[in-house]
């Protein structure tokens, strides 16, 4: 239940400050604790991995992650074509990544624009491998971030936001 309700409009929260990032990671954290009935020193990194939960802002990142394959890869709504966000930021050259690349828009501060949505999901989806942003399905690609993802987090020793 905990993680359905935290995972709701994820990628959203990514632009909020980390003050507030820190709060919903403390929550869940606390809610590892409580399902496996572990006390307050119990590593919490140990417990993610055992529940093969992501922390709360990586689950945010792969929401993002997941609009931007789905529109690269048109398979976003009819109603929502032409009207996405991420249109403008795609290439219109002719190079060898420009069907998997998004141009990243300019911004002054990280304050005054690098925080939105399309500026944070343009760079990291940028970030990803090759071989992950060419998936054949959608599936495939969560599947691959995923496993990528918790290969990372065994060798962490606490989380950071």
């Amino acid at each position: 239940m905990i993680r359905s309700v935290l995972h709701y409009v994820s990628s959203i929260w990514t632009s909020c400050d980390k003050e507030n990032l820190c709060r919903v990671l403390k929550l869940q954290k606390r809610a590892a604790r409580v399902i496996s009935d572990a006390d307050n020193q119990t590593s919490s990194v140990k417990l993610f991995n055992r529940f093969q939960w992501p922390p709360f802002d990586e689950e945010s990142k792969i929401a993002k992650c997941f609009v931007a394959y789905k529109h690269i890869k048109r398979e976003v709504p009819l109603y929502t074509e032409g009207s996405s966000i991420l249109d403008s930021h795609q290439h219109n050259r002719a190079t060898r990544y420009s069907n998997t690349n998004f141009i990243c828009p300019r911004f002054n501060r990280m304050t005054e624009g690098g925080r939105s949505f399309t500026v944070t999901t343009c760079q990291l989806w940028n970030g990803l491998s090759l071989e992950l942003r060419n998936s054949v399905s959608l599936e495939s690609f969560k599947n691959n971030y995923r496993n990528n993802l918790f290969d990372l987090q065994q060798k962490l020793h606490h989380f950071i936001v």
